[in-house]
C-alpha cells in the first residue's frame, strides 16, 4: 500500500478535506482530524518517529515499516491526529535547504486565528 521515492513517503490516496496546518500546541485541537505539521526528525524507534515542531515541541509519529528519515531532516507530515495526540502518518516529505522554525510557526499561529483582531 506504501510506496517509498526519493524524500517521500506516501499513502496512495489523500483526502480532499481541508488539512490544517498545525504546530505542537495546535495538534490536541484536531483530534480525529487529518492535519500537517512541519518539524525536524529526532529519532525513528520502529513504528514510532518523534519530530521536533517548529514551537519546539516533542510530537510522536505513528509510521509504518519501513519509514526512514536521518535524524535532523526537515520533514511535512500529514496525518490523523489521535486521542492522545500523536498523528498517524498518511505521507511525508523530507525538505532540503533552509528552514526558518520561528516564521513557519508564526505563519501557522496566523492561519490559526493567533493574530486575527490584532
Amino acid at each position: 500500500i506504501y510506496q517509498t521515492m526519493e524524500n517521500q513517503f506516501t499513502a496512495p490516496i489523500l483526502p480532499e478535506t481541508p488539512i490544517a496546518r498545525v504546530n505542537g500546541a495546535l495538534v490536541n485541537r484536531f483530534v480525529g482530524a487529518m492535519v500537517s505539521i512541519v518539524g525536524t526528525v529526532e529519532g525513528v524507534y520502529g513504528d514510532r518517529t518523534t519530530i521536533r515542531s517548529s514551537d519546539n515541541m516533542s510530537i510522536a509519529i505513528n509510521t509504518p515499516s519501513g519509514f526512514q528519515y536521518p535524524q535532523g531532516k526537515v520533514v511535512e507530515v500529514i496525518g490523523t491526529v489521535e486521542n492522545n495526540g500523536s498523528i498517524t502518518l498518511q505521507y511525508a516529505t523530507g525538505f532540503d535547504g533552509d528552514y526558518n522554525a520561528a516564521g513557519y510557526n508564526k505563519l501557522v499561529e496566523y492561519m490559526n486565528g493567533k493574530f486575527h483582531g490584532e
